[in-house]
């Protein structure tokens, strides 16, 4: 016996394995075509319900309960939603059932497939008995077991079944009335029988063509023709739309219940087509005229896009995914149970589409109150106020604000006019309209220096930041501190370095700290204005301008002077916060620079001399001007002018720096040729 059980666990991992996650194979071994449930055995497998063990489908074998619930979640179209399923608290022992059926389960026992006695004890590995499968494929069907009055079995051994198990009496008269579980030929139902495989392929076909719950891979059509050598079959799906299906290379066809080769199906016949993941029908079956109508499924779910242009069609978010429908000419409409038009279908209604063939033919949806979150993109409030989100999935929609719409930021009920883009909203939207709207502020930080502050038409303050000036709203409460006091919007000087902190993209708090620059140069410009101010040259030649402070101590000497008292060519040593000057002393003070430099260039026309090679002071390097009374030049001891200059001469210039030229008094020719 212990060699025994390797082996069979080793058969179970298998099984496991095989019914986990079926796919096109060849036909099994052990069911050939004569065998009586050849055909919905191949049919269930095409659609995915059933699988095998390798090449063998052991069509003999009982059936397992945990695996008659899985094939059931599968029949249903449920598989898709199987993941992350979790049993309720009250399921015992889930660890009983297999690791790969577990979350298939869980979901049935959500959706009430699994239920009442079979929560506490469902026993997942027994063989399901034929009242067992009948109760689990009634409650998958939507049966929960409730009749008024009493029920009387037609079956010989009722009585068998009214003594083992009374309670499912009201589910096996359901299936049997459904016509998916009869008796077998001596009129008994024998309640307390093992079902096998090859059984439960033939309940499960029946319950599919019951529920037709697996549209998604199946199409109803007529054969317009058919092609052996291209291996496929074109097939009218709706009058007047014929499309082309690929057959694949071991598919399983039929005609009068009965497997045929592909080239013995004629025009006209009514087709049930099954097509695998590559779009290739991998079950062809010849059906009745009277089951036959062209190929219709309804599809449930939320509205996400209405595209008007051309063709309608609008995409539908459903369990399984995002899909885009296109609507017939002559479509059904109707919203909140009247009569409407493609106009009044809106993204974010809950619909139900009927569709036939390719196109949908009927839509019924209804407004329904949803949440939608996201981050606010865009504010109109005009005429018709209206608000874009970019959502949770992505998706930029616009929204139009209801007459009665109530707003809230920070819980706070406000004005549209409150909101900014970037806030986190929260928003109760019905159809298109928003008729509640939470946001949250959004918060920031920026830094800088202060370049100026505007009073009109709002307070703002203008900061260079990273190079680029930027202008900052100022909110009407704002906390201003300069230099660790409390302080008002006037007392900010230009220069200062600021920290703000933005809620809503205005300024909360202002952080503002003196920046003291020391500097000295040659005053090149005055101006005298509302605001006064004056230009230097610095000693490395650079232009600076500051604004004069109304309270700034300016001396010449040891003398008080006011501003008008200072002329071009003072000499200045400036004390200034930021940009603003606090403190000046201006000095009758002559100040020379030089430059050493080999003559790149004579400009005669503009009399500048353009230098290359320069030495240290390569700060003046941009244009040498000569004045031609009063620059002196020599070269080799002998006075000269600018025509005696040639290029490549190495010169020695003594001048005044300012701004963007060097103003030459003495040039003299170090080297050069004669």
């Amino acid at each position: 016996m212990r060699g025994r059980k390797p082996i069979a666990a080793a058969l179970m991992v298998f099984f496991l394995l095989s019914l986990a996650a079926p796919a096109a194979a060849a036909p099994f071994k052990d069911v050939g075509a004569n065998h009586w449930a050849y055909r919905d055995v191949m049919k269930m497998y095409a659609k995915g319900v059933v699988a095998g063990y390798g090449e063998e489908y052991r069509p003999n074998e009982s059936i397992s309960r945990e695996q008659t619930v899985v094939m059931l979640v599968r029949v249903l179209g449920l598989a898709g939603e199987a993941q992350g399923a979790t049993f309720p608290a009250n399921f015992r022992n889930p660890e009983a059932i297999s690791q790969d059926f577990r979350s298939l389960i869980a979901l049935a026992v959500n959706k009430g497939i699994v239920a009442g006695p079979d929560v506490l004890d469902f026993r997942p590995r027994e063989p399901a008995k034929r009242y067992e499968i009948a109760v689990f494929i009634a409650r998958a069907m939507g049966f929960d077991g409730t009749v008024s009055g009493s029920i009387v079995l037609p079956f010989t051994d009722a009585k068998l079944l009214n003594d083992q198990a009374a309670w499912a009496v009201p589910y096996v008269a359901y299936v049997y009335n459904q016509g998916i579980m009869t008796g077998d030929a001596s009129g008994a139902f024998r309640p307390l029988d093992q079902v096998t495989r090859a059984e439960m392929a033939v309940l499960l076909s029946r319950l599919d063509a019951k529920l037709q719950k697996l549209g998604s891979n199946t199409l109803k059509g007529e054969v317009y023709s058919v092609s052996p050598a291209a291996n496929s079959v074109l097939v009218q799906v709706s009058p007047g739309q014929i499309i082309t299906v690929p057959v694949a290379p071991d598919a399983f066809i039929f005609k009068n219940k009965k497997p045929v080769a592909l080239a013995e199906l004629q025009k006209g016949d009514k087709l049930e087509v099954v097509r695998n993941a590559q779009g290739q029908a991998a079950y062809l079956e010849v059906i009745p005229e009277e089951e036959f109508s062209y190929h219709e499924v309804e599809v449930s779910g939320t509205i996400e896009t209405v595209t008007r242009s051309g063709n309608v069609s609008i995409s539908l978010r459903t369990a399984t995914g995002l899909t885009t429908y296109v609507l017939d000419s002559q479509v059904q409409v109707t919203v909140d149970g009247r009569a409407a038009g493609v106009n009044d279908i809106l993204a974010g209604q809950e619909a139900k589409l009927l569709v036939r063939g390719s196109s949908v033919v009927k839509v019924e949806s209804r407004n329904v109150a949803r949440e939608v979150t996201g981050e606010l993109v865009s504010v109109n409030a005009g005429f018709t106020p209206q608000v874009t989100i970019l959502d949770s999935r992505n998706n930029r929609v616009t929204y139009v604000l209801a007459g009665n719409a109530t707003v809230y930021l920070d819980n706070t009920a406000v004005g549209l006019e409150a909101l900014v883009a970037g806030q986190q909203v929260r928003a109760l939207v019905l159809g298109q309209e928003i008729v509640q709207l939470w946001a949250q502020s959004v918060t920031g930080k920026a830094s800088g220096t202060l370049v100026r502050v505007e009073y009109a038409p709002d307070a703002r303050l203008v900061v260079q930041v990273e190079g680029s000036e930027k202008t900052f709203a100022l909110d009407s409460g704002a906390r201003i501190r300069r230099d660790g006091r409390t302080v008002t919007l006037r007392d900010l000087l230009p220069g200062d370095a600021v920290e703000l902190e933005l809620q809503n993209n205005k300024v909360v708090t202002v952080y503002a700290e003196t920046v003291e620059v020391r500097t000295e140069g040659r005053i090149v410009a005055i101006t005298l204005s509302y605001n006064p101010a004056i230009t230097i040259v610095d000693p490395k030649g650079q232009e600076l301008t500051f604004t004069v402070s109304p309270d700034a101590r300016l001396r010449r000497d040891r003398d008080r002077i006011d501003l008008s008292e200072l002329r071009v060519d003072d000499y200045v040593t400036i004390r200034a916060e930021g940009q603003t000057i606090v403190e000046l002393r201006a000095e009758d003070r002559v100040v020379y620079d030089y430059l050493i430099g080999t003559v790149k260039e004579i400009r005669k026309k503009e009399q500048v001399l353009v230098l290359e090679d320069l030495e240290d002071n390569a700060r003046f390097g941009l244009g040498v001007y000569v004045d031609k009374r009063d620059t002196i030049i020599i070269k080799f001891g002998w006075e000269s002018d600018l025509d005696d200059l040639a290029v490549g001469d190495r010169v020695f210039v003594l001048g005044r720096a300012e701004s963007y030229r060097f103003l030459a008094e003495t040039i003299v020719v170090i080297s050069g040729l004669r």
